[in-house]
């Protein structure tokens, strides 16, 4: 993953939560997804390449 940017977005959640910080990031994903055979051994299922993002919360 490759990120391209990180914005912190600020939430105010009701009591009894916590105020909590919200990270999004916008991002270029690329992967791989492999599974054993009946053999045992490991055989590529799907790869997989694109945009999008990925999101984080963190307390204050």
């Amino acid at each position: 993953m490759k990120t391209h940017e990180t914005e912190a977005l600020r939430v105010k959640t009701p009591p009894p939560l916590p105020y909590v910080i919200i990270y999004e990031q916008t991002a270029h994903h690329v992967g791989l997804l492999w599974e054993k055979n009946s053999h045992g051994k490991w055989e590529l299922l799907v790869s997989f390449s694109g945009d999008g993002f990925k999101e984080y919360t963190s307390r204050k």
